[in-house]
């Protein structure tokens, strides 16, 4: 082919592969309010099935082209019925009004104004939590099996959820839209510390003998660096470019320059140490001892400028919002301690009953939780002064000390949630999430982690954040392919309207989907009494042949109230065509999930196949 020709063709084609990368955008105006919205691929050139996207919705007045200020937009996509002819306003306002009414046998396709609630778990699950029908209920969106228990975890990339599990040597990539396990990754002998850097998508595991670096999108692992064999901990500067890993055994704190080829340098300390973190104000890390020093390490010189005296026995060092003040927890002697990284000293100390063991923040507060307590001590920050007590007040989280279940983590049980001047504290003995928000003498609701001790909890924000006045924006994985009704609505101004979306088929995805099982509920009614048995028949059937699968050994069914303190496992008798069945008894009203597992076949609770039934009084 000549280049001229050559030429003429990639002219043809340049303005095809423009528009196949190009963002999807769309404007409705309705009622004087001009609503546009965009969707841009961030991985690949197009809307396809699975695939992350920023969706962007802008809101301006018509008339005065003034962004609206102060509103507080609601989006969902629903899949069209009818994928050639795109809602009308009616068929629009009725959508809208089911999704508002949380009908739970009317549910979007994405819902962009909600939150996951995920915990850690001491058996190797993890739970994602649906907070969304008031708190004192909530549901289980997934159940995430893993190869053995987790010990830490990481959020990372886009919508990467790491989890490492020292038990089977491996680092679990999870991902947050589907809520699978996209792959289980060798870091080396036992991980078990893993942060996120900042200002990258990657995060770094450290392993018994070394500390390396993941790179979420493509899940290899990459650089390594050797450690002495033992106990490690880690953290990052504030832009990410230095890290910091302890190695308790050797005594060393080793500086690792994340964008840099060089070699790390190790650091000599006086005794082992237990923790690290690094303070924003000061520039440095801060190395906590089993003797209660603690060592100030200057990354860009990886020496020890100076060491500050703390109580002996401390195991945590955590610095509030601003980098100034470092919390230190001294469970065996009841005690927390502050460091004003400005003047390098000690600066309040107090005694605190019940073995405080972990401390997190929120913008205006300091969260304590305690082992022998389910008292939870809340710290204003505003208040921290050189030789001033500690002032504290306090809330109740629970029926049991925090410490009666549940194996240690450094993942935190106490995260603040999207809602502002809230936090979600995780309580291992109670099998549950209280929710609490600031201000108030005890939780406003509590989450239901049916059956299973939460070590840990972790939000996956999805709700759309307001980037500038008017503007909105999240990012998410786009839905199955197909015609979609991009539903927005805006209670004042009243905005009221959908967008014609389209959601192309990825092939690979295409392949997964007819492979494996398909469940078909045979039911009459999904609507039970309480106390009264109901019968459960099945059909599973072979998706790439669409062959029924007779004689499974190991089919059961698992099915739990949604609101928790009822579960049941049964085995399902094989009728033959496919078929399986088997009766349940539920004693009390509510929503209950029914699931189908098999080993065999590899059909487990994450598959997003459940069948939910209404269980009403006697």
């Amino acid at each position: 082919m000549s280049n001229r020709l050559l030429a003429a063709t990639a002219a043809a084609l340049l303005p095809l592969f423009g528009a196949l990368a190009a963002p999807m955008h769309a404007r409705h105006t309705d009622k004087g309010i001009v609503v546009d919205l965009t969707i841009t691929p961030l991985a690949g050139a197009d809307l396809r099935e699975g695939a992350p996207a920023r969706i962007t919705l802008k809101f301006t007045d018509a008339t005065t082209g003034a962004k609206l200020r102060g509103i507080n937009p609601a989006a969902w996509f629903s899949a069209r019925e009818n994928a050639a002819h795109p809602s009308g306003r009616t068929a629009c306002e009725a959508k809208i009004a089911a999704f508002l009414g949380g009908n739970l046998f009317s549910e979007p396709s994405l819902d962009l104004n909600v939150y996951d609630v995920v915990t850690l778990n001491e058996d190797p699950t993890l739970s994602v939590v649906d907070p969304r029908f008031s708190f004192g209920g909530s549901r289980l969106l997934a159940l995430v099996e893993l190869r053995s228990r987790g010990y830490d975890w990481a959020l990372g990339g886009a919508n990467r959820l790491f989890v490492t599990m020292p038990d089977t040597n491996a680092v679990a990539a999870v991902d947050t839209a589907t809520w699978k396990v996209a792959a289980n990754l060798d870091a080396g002998a036992k991980p078990k510390r893993i942060a996120a850097q900042p200002g990258s998508e990657a995060v770094w595991v450290t392993s018994d003998t070394a500390v390396a670096r993941i790179t979420p999108n493509d899940l290899t692992v990459g650089i390594r660096f050797p450690l002495p064999a033992g106990e490690h901990d880690l953290a990052f500067s504030g832009d990410g470019r230095y890290l910091a890993v302890t190695s308790g055994d050797a005594k060393l704190a080793t500086i690792v320059e994340t964008g840099s080829p060089r070699k790390p340098v190790a650091v000599a300390l006086s005794s082992p140490p237990e923790a690290v973190a690094f303070s924003s104000a000061s520039g440095m890390f801060y190395v906590l001892g089993k003797d209660g020093k603690i060592a100030v390490i200057d990354p860009k010189t990886r020496k020890v400028r100076d060491t500050i005296q703390a109580e002996a026995g401390a195991t945590r060092i955590r610095f509030a919002p601003g980098g100034r003040y470092g919390f230190i927890v001294n469970t065996p002697k009841d005690l927390v301690q502050i460091l004003d990284a400005a003047s390098g000293r000690m600066e309040q100390r107090g005694k605190f009953e019940g073995g405080p063991f972990e401390v997190t923040f929120t913008e205006n507060l300091a969260y304590v939780r305690h082992l022998r307590s389910d008292v939870v001590l809340m710290v204003p920050l505003a208040d921290l002064r050189e030789g001033k007590a500690i002032s504290v007040v306090d809330f109740p989280a629970g029926q049991k000390s925090f410490g009666e279940a549940g194996s240690p983590t450094p993942a935190d049980g106490i995260v603040a949630s999207p809602e502002a001047g809230s936090v979600l504290v995780a309580h291992p003995a109670d099998q549950s999430i209280y929710y609490y928000k600031e201000g108030m003498a005890a939780p406003m609701g509590t989450f239901s982690n049916y059956g299973r001790a939460p070590r840990a909890v972790i939000v996956i924000d999805r709700t759309l954040r307001e980037k500038s006045p008017g503007v909105f924006t999240t990012v998410t994985r786009l839905p199955d392919p197909g015609s979609y009704d991009a539903a927005v609505f805006v209670d004042s101004p009243r905005v009221v309207t959908c967008f014609d979306v389209a959601v192309r088929e990825d092939p690979k995805r295409a392949a997964e989907r007819i492979a494996g099982v398909s469940v078909e509920p045979l039911l009459d009614t999904r609507t039970f009494a309480s106390g009264t048995p109901v019968h459960l028949t099945f059909r599973l059937t072979d998706r790439a042949t669409g062959k029924p699968l007779n004689n499974l050994k190991d089919a059961r069914l698992l099915a739990f109230r949604a609101a928790g303190g009822w579960t049941r496992r049964e085995a399902l008798t094989a009728l033959g065509d496919g078929r399986y069945e088997t009766t349940i008894t539920p004693t009390e009203a509510g929503i209950y999930y029914v699931y189908v597992e098999s080993a065999q076949m590899d059909l487990r609770p994450n598959s997003g196949q459940f069948l939910a039934i209404e269980v009403t009084g006697r």
